[in-house]
């Protein structure tokens, strides 16, 4: 669609990549204006007569998916407040490094509740619902349960009109009816800020739940998709990034964990665990902190989406990035590196930083970078690694990141070679 095609624009579910030629939403809004038509209606989309276009769905938050989530330090402190309840259901088998709620039903079945919701990361409304579920399922799979049944969360504006809004809601059933569960009902209220997601229920044995403490000194460690969504959905939010080049990302974000979980139901892991908003080192480190023990990363290991690395020395990195690293540096060290001094030749530093300082500072916003309906950490012993390495290559047709090895060391500490 080219500049001269904007008055003739009508009712749609307007994706980004069809309004491409322009450099921005807000260049894209004022051509719209120039063009002869009423100016534009913040609030509605309405460009008067009956036309109206849907604001693209990102263009209503500062920040979506996993990166909209309370920093690492400000969450825990609350969350301390509910130890007493935690303690209290130790004895049922609830270890602080699960991503879900487990409960001991009885003697042979334990019942798992999840739940997540968020923002927009993408203006597809119908994706949007779609990788709200997954995300919300996650957790799940990271214990080994399969999803039986989902309520929706939904606060979604109701200026954004009943066809939209279906979309989402189509996306996050479609999404759930994949993974073989039933979504059941749930509430919504009227919100000028969109948010959806899921509350998940599975139910399964209990000998066969994926516990968090039982991670031993020489598992190896395994990520199961690529990293570094945070920072190519907050490319694509300003403009940088464009919907025809981030289908690896979307891709990636609809994809369940319940391939990886099918892979994983064939071998003793030690544990699992979803990496979301406290980014792949920041779930690491409960995982390792609950077993008290330590891990080595190789940084060359770990599988990055296409142009995240470029786009992190960029700038372009979500919220909370900045706390999230400060949190993280307490427990990750980065090894000395040779940084990459003809990549970074393509950069101009700011005074006073070095190029070591300043490759250390984008390897850490990777590892500390919100991911949207991420992969998994698996840790498994040595000895089953290569097996479960080539299961998992021939189940989902790529191979998982060997991305290090569990040690003896401070509890939850984690060093990058």
């Amino acid at each position: 669609m080219s500049k001269e095609d904007v008055k003739s624009i009508r009712p749609v579910l307007l994706r980004e990549d069809e309004w491409a030629e322009w450099d921005s939403w807000e260049e894209f809004k004022g051509d719209w204006s120039s063009a002869g038509n009423d100016d534009w209606n913040e609030n509605y989309g309405d460009c008067g007569d009956d036309e109206v276009i849907p604001i693209p769905l990102t263009q209503y938050v500062d920040a979506g998916g996993s990166a909209s989530k309370w920093k690492p330090g400000e969450f825990n402190a609350l969350a301390q407040r509910l130890a007493p309840a935690f303690a209290q259901e130790k004895a049922e088998g609830l270890v602080e490094g699960d991503n879900c709620v487990i409960m001991h039903v009885n003697d042979e079945q334990a019942a798992v509740f999840a739940v997540d919701w968020f923002p927009p990361v993408v203006d597809d409304p119908y994706e949007f619902g779609a990788i709200s579920a997954a995300s919300a399922l996650a957790p799940l799979y990271a214990v080994g349960v399969k999803p039986i049944t989902a309520l929706n969360i939904m606060a979604l504006p109701c200026k954004m009109g009943t066809a939209m809004v279906g979309e989402v809601m189509r996306g996050g059933s479609d999404k759930v009816i994949e993974a073989g569960a039933f979504v059941v009902g749930g509430h919504s209220v009227d919100d000028d800020t969109p948010k959806y997601g899921m509350a998940a229920f599975g139910i399964a044995p209990a000998n066969r739940i994926v516990r968090n403490d039982s991670v031993a000194v020489g598992d190896v460690l395994f990520y199961t998709k690529p990293l570094g969504s945070g920072i190519m959905n907050e490319a694509y939010r300003t403009s940088v990034e464009f919907a025809r080049d981030m289908r690896q990302v979307v891709e990636s974000m609809l994809e369940l964990n319940k391939g990886a979980a099918d892979v994983m139901s064939a071998f003793n892991v030690h544990g699992a665990v979803c990496v979301s908003a406290q980014g792949l080192v920041g779930h690491l480190h409960a995982l390792l902190e609950t077993c008290g023990v330590s891990a080595e990363l190789r940084w060359d290991e770990i599988t990055l989406f296409d142009r995240a690395w470029q786009r992190c020395w960029e700038g372009h990195r979500p919220a909370r990035t900045e706390e999230t690293v400060a949190w993280a540096r307490q427990f990750v060290d980065l090894n000395g590196f040779e940084p990459d001094v003809e990549w970074a030749a393509r950069f101009e530093l700011p005074e006073g930083v070095s190029l070591c300082e300043a490759e250390a500072d984008a390897r850490m916003a990777l590892l500390c970078d919100p991911q949207t309906s991420g992969g998994m950490i698996v840790a498994i012993a040595s000895d089953q690694a290569d097996v479960f390495a080539q299961a998992f290559e021939a189940s989902l047709g790529r191979m998982p990141s060997r991305i290090g090895e569990v040690t003896a060391g401070n509890p939850g500490h984690i060093l990058v070679q």
